[in-house]
């Protein structure tokens, strides 16, 4: 069995962890690892047969998008120790560059991810379309939402969802101002930003749209999820290679509206499970034509990202 170190911790907070940990569970003992705990490895060769780093590049840059110099220096060395701690490195790049960066750090930011994959053993990435030269593709887990509580009944009334972090960089101001005053829309999910809110709040007055921004279990998450006729991702950032909420949304057996973008134009769609569109101001005329709902994904869709699917391309480099 494989000793894997596995970055950052698995938190609840970020259901994406812990499905990972599990899957690669099946190839070994799985340790969270983290720059507070460095000492535990600064003497260890090859204490690990593998470590897998998510999201380092985020600890070089603040929630206001600007360089933290010292946090950068600390990650730096803390990945240069964990090279010669184990005997192979698994970068998985999540983003094109980090989402609420500052247009200015764009440059440095992708300079750094680039450092990461140069250094690592492998990179990987969740959607075909980022899968370029010398990086592999690993399908993004559907969420195990099998022991969520029984749903509870949110309200008599059909709506849409859009569920997520609450960052500017989803446009959601855009999607209420084009959202139609005859249909009801949930947008839910943690935010640091409270005057986007404020803004959100401000601009959905006088229509049906219910702003609830603070974190959200995954049972409060499938109970919502679960129920809307569709969840709504409006979000074309050129930072974005894969969307969690794509992957929660038909977790939960709801279809998804998104606008185009090339990690979605390169999904194979067999039964209504995602309807692109071009824009956002686009999306107001879809509903207004949508087809019935699918409550269940079709086998071939969801298979694309079975765990089947991703432990055996796991496989093939965590040998």
């Amino acid at each position: 069995m494989k000793k894997i170190g596995y970055f950052p911790p698995p938190s609840e907070k970020n259901s994406y962890t812990v499905r990972m940990r599990d899957l690669l569970g099946q190839f070994g003992d799985v340790t969270p690892i983290s720059p507070k705990n460095w000492k535990d490895t600064i003497f260890a060769i090859n204490k690990y047969d593998v470590i897998v780093f998510n999201w380092l590049e985020n600890r070089c840059f603040g929630k206001d998008g600007k360089f933290k110099f010292l946090s950068f220096i600390i990650s730096m060395l803390w990945f240069s120790i964990m090279r010669y701690s184990t005997k192979k490195i698994i970068y998985v790049r999540h983003n094109v560059y980090p989402h609420n960066i500052l247009d200015g750090n764009k440059d440095l930011s992708v300079k750094i991810m680039n450092y990461f994959e140069r250094k690592s053993s492998y990179t990987i990435v969740h959607s075909k379309s980022a899968c370029s030269a010398g990086r592999i593709y690993i399908p993004h887990p559907l969420y195990d939402l099998r022991s969520v509580s029984a749903v509870n009944e949110i309200d008599d009334e059909k709506y849409f969802v859009c569920f997520g972090r609450i960052e500017k960089y989803k446009k959601l101001d855009e999607l209420i101002k084009n959202w139609p005053l005859d249909k009801k829309l949930i947008i839910t999910g943690s935010s640091d930003d409270k005057d986007y809110c404020f803004q959100l709040k401000t601009l959905a007055t006088g229509k049906k749209i219910e702003i609830v921004d603070k974190f959200i279990s995954d049972e409060e998450a499938y109970n919502l999820v679960s129920q809307a006729e569709y969840s709504i991702l409006p979000s074309d950032s050129k930072s974005m290679i894969v969307s969690g909420s794509f992957f929660f949304s038909i977790s939960a057996g709801t279809p998804v509206i998104a606008v185009k973008s090339d990690f979605y134009n390169s999904l194979n769609v067999y039964n209504g499970e995602l309807i692109l569109v071009n824009g956002i101001g686009d999306i107001g005329a879809v509903l207004q034509n949508l087809p019935k709902k699918q409550k269940i994904m079709s086998t071939e869709f969801t298979s694309q990202f079975s765990d089947d699917t991703i432990i055996n391309s796991l496989r093939l480099i965590i040998k």
